[in-house]
């Protein structure tokens, strides 16, 4: 079932575009915001985020659930669905695109999409990583690394929550790690052991 955003945001430096958007959102009744550019200490609110690909890379990771990309003519949506974007817009002068845009998929509004993360937030009684620099929120799916959000794919929110929730580090999956280290840095969760314990001092561990 499609569900109608509330409210979205529009990253645009096209004054025509805007206009032309949020026109189309007014007659959706969508509350739209306009913005030339990403801020990165924006904390938003919107369902959903419109954008270009040059404005991508500038965003925090953790929206990228909510973004929609307006697709250049001469931009394969691929590498960017290897990204985790999901929802496109390829011809942005078509009206019945921009309406769509502002609609999304009931089932991405759930806080927690994996079945298999659900199930191990209900064995090991705990859903959030808080300690030091990590700020890992998996029943509403939202994680922080050093203030910055970030996203993960769902095998990698299943490692994660398998490791730092249930303490079980599959060494089988330890790409996965390094995939991570590799895109997060060498110093990503190199400070907690295979039980998913932060070794830093207990009077240093935050708590929600």
């Amino acid at each position: 079932m499609l569900v109608k955003s509330k409210s979205a945001l529009l990253i645009t430096d096209v004054p025509s575009f805007a206009n032309m958007f949020k026109a189309v959102a007014d007659e959706a009744d969508v509350i739209l915001n306009v913005e030339e550019s990403w801020n990165n200490r924006y904390r938003i609110k919107a369902d959903t985020v419109i954008l270009g690909s040059k404005h991508l890379d500038s965003i925090n990771e953790v929206y990228i659930p909510k973004v929609v990309l307006i697709l250049k003519s001469t931009e394969s949506p691929l590498p960017f669905i290897a990204k985790g974007i999901k929802r496109f817009i390829c011809d942005y002068q078509n009206i019945k695109e921009l309406t769509l845009s502002l609609y999304y998929l009931e089932a991405e509004v759930e806080h927690i999409s994996s079945v298999d993360v659900r199930e191990i937030i209900k064995d090991c009684g705990t859903s959030q990583y808080i300690y030091g620099d990590y700020d890992f929120r998996f029943d509403k799916n939202l994680f922080f690394y050093k203030g910055k959000g970030l996203y993960f794919c769902e095998s990698q929110k299943r490692y994660l929550a398998d490791w730092l929730l249930a303490g079980h580090k599959d060494n089988s999956k330890r790409m996965t790690l390094c995939t991570l280290r590799k895109k997060f840095g060498a110093e990503f969760l190199a400070d907690v052991d295979r039980y998913g314990q932060w070794r830093k001092n207990e009077k240093d561990v935050q708590t929600s």
